[in-house]
């Protein structure tokens, strides 16, 4: 909002902030930014999806230029006919872990005749560029949303989203990564950040 951009510009004034009018697409939030590119990883609705029958499109992984505001499809290997967001990726751009829901097809969700909860995923770049999923990760809580994942700075831990501890209400939580791709035990955070209202959308700064 133009509050917003004010009192960030109060805080620097050698900050220039311009808004993105000319958009073909909805920008719903950025996640990562390719500093050699300069272009945005970022979740938008997808508006090309006729697959389901619904009266909002779902959401999809794009990627912005900065540059020029052209818009382009991220990867056609994760795009599903349902809802893709919150690409975060590991430092050396090989792993990246994201949130989509558990059925990509309507005919996948109509056979396994239960909800298509949300989950998080990690998919891989393969020796061709390309990238691969690699399927939903262990620490996901089956049957609860799970969602929004971050990296720590030293990509030990992620943390996420999540309403296993109370099916109404939305908790951070944080899992170690292992150097061989495993995964520990998640655990939801204190009081200190978990409150009684929803938490969710971590993000993590290296003086955090």
């Amino acid at each position: 909002s133009s509050a917003v951009a004010k009192e960030l510009q109060g805080r620097n004034p050698n900050l220039t902030l311009s808004p993105l009018t000319d958009l073909t697409r909805t920008v719903l939030f950025p996640t990562s930014l390719n500093q050699e590119t300069k272009e945005l990883i970022i979740t938008s609705t997808d508006d090309n999806n006729k697959k389901a029958s619904v009266k909002d499109p779902y959401t999809k992984i794009v990627v912005l230029d900065v540059s020029s505001h052209v818009m382009r499809d991220f990867s056609k290997n994760l795009d599903t006919a349902f809802n893709e967001s919150d690409g975060v990726f590991t430092s050396d751009g090989e792993s990246m872990f994201y949130t989509r829901n558990e059925f990509s097809s309507i005919r996948e969700t109509k056979r396994a005749k239960q909800p298509n909860n949300v989950l998080i995923y990690e998919a891989r770049m393969n020796d061709e560029g390309e990238w691969q999923n690699l399927g939903p990760v262990s620490f996901n809580f089956r049957g609860y949303f799970n969602g929004h994942p971050a990296l720590s700075v030293d990509e030990r831990f992620i943390y996420f989203t999540s309403n296993a501890n109370h099916a109404n209400k939305m908790d951070i939580y944080r899992v170690p990564r292992f150097e061989d791709g495993s995964f520990g035990q998640a655990e939801a955070l204190g009081p200190e950040i978990n409150s009684p209202s929803n938490e969710g959308f971590p993000f993590l700064t290296k003086d955090a």
